[in-house]
């Protein structure tokens, strides 16, 4: 299970980097051909849940050339970001399906672990004032 999100970990990172190159190529062919270059504000929707799943995917668009994550609504769900052209939503956040398969495959199991150690830590915290 564990070996599973460290390979999707890795399939993120050979997919940002290959968007990243292709829009860095794009990027320099619109600006120097002087085309096809009309800022927009987009709000994309995000089927991320976990705060730190939506930051990274933030982060991610960031980087790529071209993309510039603006602001971030955690509790809707949704990154709004600034794109040098009109593009779709799939075009602007092409690996989320690998952050999610990443970090929200086990998030509800992780939770569970945590409460009951956070219970059992309560119920028997009264142990370690005798020791």
């Amino acid at each position: 299970m564990f070996l599973t999100r460290i390979g999707y970990g890795i399939a993120y990172f050979v997919v940002l980097i290959y968007e990243v190159i292709k829009a860095t190529i794009d990027v320099c062919f619109n600006s120097i051909m002087r085309r096809n270059i009309d800022p927009v504000i987009v709000d994309v929707e995000t089927v991320l849940e976990r705060p730190v799943s939506q930051t990274i995917l933030a982060n991610s668009i960031s980087l790529t050339p071209g993309t510039l994550s603006v602001d971030l609504d955690s509790e809707n769900n949704i990154i709004k970001v600034a794109a040098i052209s009109p593009r779709k939503k799939e075009d602007i956040i092409p690996f989320e399906p690998y952050i999610k398969k990443m970090l929200e495959w086990y998030s509800y199991k992780i939770v569970e672990w945590e409460v009951w150690i956070y219970c059992l830590f309560q119920k028997y915290c009264w142990l370690l004032h005798y020791v």
